[in-house]
């Protein structure tokens, strides 16, 4: 007669596919490593044109390329925009649309919502 064995105590073995584990870390490793050549082939190939379109010089823009005298310029344009700011002029060819001075269009503004306010709100209207 045989003796009754006891059950081995520790890990199943047959539990972890080791074959499986090794074959897929193999699979993965030799595709990163396909990967990294092929990029550093794409690299090689691109790298050195891109880096002469960095280098070549780019084109000159015409003189004067600085402003002479930046504060006039600044003060030209500010009176630009405050002469607009303070005129009358319309802003299309068709005389639709019309631009009003700055100070005219506050007063009209704080007219209107002045008269919106005295206005007496109703409440709405319940139906029955």
């Amino acid at each position: 007669m045989t003796e009754a064995q006891e059950p081995p105590y520790g890990h199943e073995s047959s539990a972890i596919a080791d074959r499986r584990v090794i074959v897929i870390g193999v699979i993965l490793a030799v595709l990163l490593l396909g990967a990294a050549l092929v990029l550093h082939a794409v690299l090689q190939r691109t790298a050195p044109h891109h880096a002469r379109v960095v280098a070549r010089p780019g084109a000159v823009p015409p003189a004067p390329r600085l402003e002479v005298d930046p504060r006039k310029d600044l003060a030209a344009f500010e009176t630009q925009k405050k002469v607009l700011l303070a005129s009358w002029d319309w802003t299309d060819s068709t005389q639709t649309f019309a631009r009003i001075p700055i100070e005219r269009a506050i007063e009209i503004y704080a007219r209107q919502q002045a008269d919106s306010a005295k206005a007496p709100s109703k409440p709405p209207r319940r139906k029955p």
